[in-house]
């Protein structure tokens, strides 16, 4: 089954070398996830597109999460996650627990 794209809203942390480092994940009903990045490369979708992707961990699940230039979305820089099943807002995530980052 090919992945599905979701759009998301990331919290990242730049370093002084203009690193970006992604921190939180934002799903679109507002639960958020810390994410532990294992890897970074530039690298292709498989569900379209290709920018930087960085290998995550989320609530015990490894995922790819993508930065890239969206030409879908007006060529707007953007983050997605590839997932194998698609979520609707509202949607009960049941192996993930959001968390508060107020």
């Amino acid at each position: 089954m090919k992945p599905v794209k979701h759009h998301v809203t990331v919290r990242v942390r730049f370093n002084t070398e203009g690193e970006m480092t992604p921190l939180f994940i934002q799903w679109p009903d507002g639960r958020a996830f810390k994410l532990k990045v294992t890897d970074i490369r530039n690298a292709a979708s498989a569900c379209g597109g290709a920018g930087r992707r960085y290998t995550v961990n989320i609530a015990g699940q490894e995922r790819y999460l993508f930065y890239v230039n969206d030409f879908g979305q007006q060529g707007q820089l953007c983050f997605f996650i590839e997932s194998k099943k698609y979520f609707k807002a509202g949607d009960k995530h049941r192996d993930a627990k959001a968390i508060s980052h107020h």
